[in-house]
């Protein structure tokens, strides 16, 4: 099956916190603990694509963003691909610029708390769990 490019982004402050976003999920009915993230527009790439969803979801900007991964999120019913990125020194740079749909509220997390959110089942989207994993592996 045909899905789109998806695309997220590990925000990373001077202080070594993470911008994460807490959001509704309409599948769990549940209020998700993740990091930006949404679909590739048509005529746009991945990394564009990673920036505008910073941007938007937080009103954050990095001029340093690195790619640290592509993975299939579903490949026995899925065609598509995520791409993960990385952001360092991420700053403010404006308000939030949400979709109609969207009510998405922006808090900091301690970098090395990260690992215990994640094996405490706090951040549970398979999603994002694989971003922080490549995030492990690109700075070793």
């Amino acid at each position: 099956m045909d899905a789109p490019t998806w695309i997220n982004i590990i925000p990373i402050t001077k202080e070594q916190k993470v911008i994460m976003i807490k959001q509704y999920r309409f599948g769990s009915q549940e209020i998700s603990l993740e990091i930006p993230g949404g679909m590739v527009d048509a005529g746009e790439d991945a990394l564009s694509a990673a920036i505008r969803e910073l941007k938007e979801e937080t009103g954050y900007g990095s001029d340093e963003v690195h790619e640290i991964g592509k993975i299939s999120p579903n490949p026995a019913l899925m065609s598509n691909h995520t791409y993960s990125y990385v952001a360092y020194n991420v700053e403010k740079i404006g308000d939030q610029q949400l979709d109609n749909m969207e009510d998405i509220e922006v808090l900091e997390v301690d970098l090395d708390k990260i690992p215990n959110l994640i094996t405490s089942g706090e951040i549970d989207h398979s999603l994002v769990i694989s971003a922080f994993y490549l995030l492990d592996q690109f700075e070793k």
